[in-house]
């Protein structure tokens, strides 16, 4: 087996993590954890100083958020409505969750294999 294909197929064996919305109707949303070029994207957003850190909150979810079958449940263009109509503390708690579920993610595999 090549070495990117074991890569990716570690990325794969982290599975997926899901959380619950109560404010959304009980939107259930899935999370993978982080890959490099999801930080590099939110990153790009942190650095830039005419974005806020609500701009990366919504950014994140719109990037994270899944449903069951792993499609996105917000695109690029909803990050707008998200800033715009959603409540402000809702958008901070799921995006935090989003970051704390994949770290979790990483932390649990990672002491699972040392």
């Amino acid at each position: 087996m090549a070495a990117i294909d074991i890569v990716k197929k570690h990325y794969e064996s982290l599975g997926t993590r899901s959380i619950r919305v109560p404010e959304w109707d009980n939107l259930e949303i899935f999370v993978r954890p982080f890959t490099l070029g999801e930080q590099s994207e939110l990153y790009q957003i942190q650095m830039d100083p005419k974005r806020s850190q609500f701009d990366l909150y919504a950014a994140t979810i719109a990037l994270k958020a899944r449903d069951a079958n792993g499609t996105r449940l917000f695109s690029d263009a909803d990050i707008k409505q998200l800033m715009g109509y959603a409540d402000q503390v809702v958008i901070e708690r799921v995006a935090t969750e989003i970051v704390e579920v994949s770290k979790v993610d990483d932390l649990k595999k990672s002491s699972e294999t040392t």
